[in-house]
């Protein structure tokens, strides 16, 4: 049996088990609508998962990820979302961007 889950109700329900720091409030938006739009492309239901979402995603500022992974970067010459933008997309996948951070698949 499935339930249909609104934005709202995906957010409540990181709130709900006590994760509601692990992502932004626009991150969860960005997660949200990649998952609807993986499960109206592929015409398989997602699970709401919320342990499994953490494990899966990770949301970063460009300088976090370039300091997290470890990636060259010069901030005289190199602009950190499009050096941070350019690793993600050679070793993962972005899901989406909200105003500050990048919202990603972790590997």
């Amino acid at each position: 049996m499935f339930q249909r889950v609104t934005l709202s109700d995906f957010r409540d329900a990181f709130r709900a088990q006590g994760r509601r720091d692990q992502f932004s409030y626009d991150g969860l938006r960005v997660i949200f609508e990649w998952l609807e739009e993986y499960e109206e492309s592929s015409d398989e239901p997602v699970e709401l998962d919320v342990v499994g979402g953490l494990c899966d995603y990770a949301e970063m500022t460009p300088e976090e990820i370039i300091d997290a992974y470890g990636i060259s970067f010069d901030p005289d010459v190199d602009d950190a979302e499009d050096v941070a933008v350019d690793y993600l997309e050679e070793h993962s996948m972005i899901l989406g961007k909200t105003k500050d951070t990048i919202v990603f698949q972790q590997f």
